[in-house]
């Protein structure tokens, strides 16, 4: 399908709009007509839809709304080059599914640490509220000052894995899984002097990369 035919003006929607309106969407995105309203009706169509894929594969509330955002991220960069070979939702699927892919093998222990769950089994899961636990993002940031926020958080993750390897592991059981210096160390069979010191060579190393772009990262 032609994404550059006529059609008529976006309409107000969210889980219920239809793929007519959702193509329409893309479209008046790759034009620059009314970015945020086009995103607005993308963001609330699939949101429930990620939102399923990840509840049985990501346990942590607050993992899954860092990777959902991750997940919008993405199809905020990519939709100027989708040109609808295939269905809309299948190409927002597989986005969530690399999304979700790197961030577990990006885990302390990597895929093993996480359990696999078929991509399939996560259709029978609810549907959440389109309300639940995320809000819209018009009462509180533009869809724009999400994806700027979610830029920072890939930015850090990135930089977080090319740290020396000890300095990564301290970094991101602190981070992720919330460790106190005293689990670290148990975890790693050094002292908590130690932990301190990779930790506050990881933040020195972090902060020289960040800085220059996105300005004070707290973490």
């Amino acid at each position: 399908m032609n994404l550059d035919e006529q059609t008529p003006p976006v309409v107000d929607g969210g889980p219920s709009a239809g793929p007519a309106d959702l193509l329409r969407a893309v479209r008046d995105f790759q034009r620059g007509v009314d970015r945020e309203k086009s995103f607005e009706l993308l963001f609330r169509r699939f949101r429930p839809r990620i939102e399923r894929f990840l509840a049985p594969r990501v346990f942590s509330p607050e993992e899954r709304l860092d990777l959902t955002q991750a997940v919008f991220l993405r199809i905020y960069r990519g939709l100027e080059g989708y040109r609808a070979e295939g269905s809309l939702e299948g190409w927002v699927l597989h986005i969530a599914f690399n999304v979700y892919r790197n961030w577990r093998d990006r885990q302390p222990g990597g895929r093993n640490a996480v359990p696999e769950v078929p991509f399939e089994s996560a259709t029978g899961a609810p549907e959440p509220s389109p309300t639940a636990h995320f809000p819209s993002p018009s009462t509180t940031a533009s869809p724009l000052d999400r994806v700027v926020r979610q830029e920072r958080l890939r930015a850090l993750r990135e930089a977080i894995g090319d740290l020396p390897p000890k300095q990564r592991l301290c970094m991101e059981l602190r981070l992720y899984q919330e460790r106190s210096m005293q689990e670290i160390a148990a975890a790693l069979r050094i002292s908590p002097e130690t932990v301190k010191a990779h930790l506050f060579q990881a933040r020195q190393r972090l902060s020289d990369r960040l800085h220059p772009t996105f300005g004070t990262i707290e973490f």
